[in-house]
């Protein structure tokens, strides 16, 4: 039996726009979304630049600093510069599993990546939580995970007060 396939969308803007666009814009089927979101997004690396394995690219999309979407069929979840949350990653894989598109075991395991991401909840602290993660040691939530969208919000205002006070005309991407 073949297995059912879906329309989804699935980006985040991360750094240097590393994170992975094979989901943007396709038909797949249930197990395709599962792995890409529990699947190492390659991003987190120490102060060497060494790549620290674990970070799971559904903790990408809850808690980067720029802009990203979620698309099922026609429902569409997006946010811009500081607006990314684990509740809105939550609401699409709610989604897909209320559909039918991934089973109970699926849903589980995204839903406790989820539950863990959130106690990072911050882009810049992956790479400090997986080493943690790593060595057995207890996380506490930092205070940057709790300032930095406002932070990128305030940031972006200024940066467009900068173009527009100087004749410059912006105008939202289409």
């Amino acid at each position: 039996m073949a297995k059912k396939t879906f329309y989804v969308s699935i980006y985040c803007d991360v750094f240097d726009d590393s994170f992975g666009r094979e989901m943007v814009d396709r038909i797949v089927n249930g197990e395709e979304v599962f792995a890409f979101l529990v699947r190492d997004s390659s991003n987190a690396v120490n102060q060497h630049g060494v790549h620290i394995a674990g970070g799971y690219n559904i903790w990408y999309l809850g808690c980067c600093e720029k802009s990203g979407h979620l698309v099922f069929y026609d429902h569409t979840i997006s946010w811009g510069i500081g607006e990314s949350s684990f509740d809105k990653v939550e609401e699409f894989v709610r989604l897909i599993y209320l559909n039918g598109h991934c089973n109970d075991r699926q849903f589980k395991i995204l839903m406790d990546i989820i539950k863990e991401g959130r106690k990072v909840d911050c882009i810049y602290d992956i790479p400090r939580y997986l080493v943690n993660r790593r060595r057995g040691h207890t996380w506490t939530k930092t205070p940057e995970a709790v300032t930095f969208r406002n932070q990128m919000k305030e940031l972006s205002k200024h940066v467009i007060m900068a173009f527009e006070n100087s004749s410059y005309q912006l105008h939202p991407a289409a």
